[in-house]
């Protein structure tokens, strides 16, 4: 007798996880100390680029299935700088019969301690269902640059909103201090009014998460530049000050392109205080 369709997803369902740890070295460089990984993480070649050392973390599957269940962790040492980029989008595909993937994911930045994550964007496909629980932790004196995106789905299929079940969890404490919480629920169609713009066929979003001293003396003539980015295009950009020296950038895009350019116009303002953005991210290796 045949197994249900969902057996079968669930026999081929991965159990990945993925272990990193970069520290400094005696003459200044950061390297990493420690790496593991399991499909459908893999850690390509890192990069000293002579201040940041970029790591590129990739899904050499075709996506995210039902199923699958993935762990990740993600340690910068103290004085270390790190930078975890990935080259493609994240897919979380059609998932039938009830199933789920889930990700846990946390990262962990020591004093004087430098992360900057920048993952490309995350597509829910049609009936997909994920679960994302991200806990970060940065110690008193760390920097952290965290973004995350969501594309409404696979547009240039006539998907928008199709999946499923979406829950992301988001946690950040600075100096063992709860600093931010959130949890985004949606599960179209009815649960998408924090996505929904009024006049535009599509929104795409993004939250940048930043931490660090530097922060201290962000300016209101910044944040005002912040907020006009991309003002003649369909573009929504808001920023926000946490507990202790921390701030959000949230954006919502009427296309990819648009928020890309959003994204990329934000990190550029953000060098000033944070000196590590100026860096090119996407040299390839």
């Amino acid at each position: 007798m045949k197994a249900p369709a969902s057996n079968a997803v669930a026999s081929n369902a991965l159990q990945g996880r993925l272990d990193l740890a970069a520290a400094r070295l005696d003459d200044g460089r950061t390297s990493i100390v420690r790496q593991y990984h399991t499909v459908p993480f893999h850690v390509g070649k890192a990069y000293w680029d002579g201040a940041v050392l970029m790591a590129q973390v990739v899904n050499p599957t075709a996506g995210i299935f039902a199923g699958d269940r993935m762990e990740s962790l993600v340690e910068v040492g103290p004085g270390a700088s790190l930078a975890v980029a990935s080259p493609s989008a994240a897919r979380a595909h059609t998932m039938t019969g009830g199933g789920s993937a889930k990700l846990d994911q946390r990262f962990r930045v020591a004093r004087d301690g430098w992360l900057e994550v920048a993952p490309e964007l995350f597509i829910p496909q049609r009936a997909s269902s994920y679960r994302q629980a991200t806990e970060v932790e940065v110690e008193e004196g760390g920097s952290l640059y965290f973004v995350e995106t969501l594309a409404p789905g696979r547009v240039a299929h006539g998907e928008s909103f199709a999946y499923a079940r979406l829950d992301w969890t988001f946690s950040l404490r600075v100096a063992g201090r709860l600093v931010a919480l959130e949890r985004a629920l949606v599960e179209p169609p009815g649960e998408c009014w924090m996505l929904d713009v009024a006049g535009w066929d599509h929104a795409y979003y993004a939250c940048v998460w930043m931490a660090g001293p530097a922060l201290a003396a962000l300016d209101s003539a910044l944040i005002e530049r912040i907020e006009a980015t991309c003002e003649d295009e369909p573009c929504l950009v808001g920023m926000s000050k946490t507990a202790g020296d921390c701030h959000s950038i949230k954006i919502l895009a009427g296309n990819s392109i648009v928020l890309r350019r959003a994204l990329a116009t934000v990190r550029g303002h953000m060098s000033s205080h944070f000196p590590f953005l100026a860096r090119n991210l996407r040299k390839s290796v």
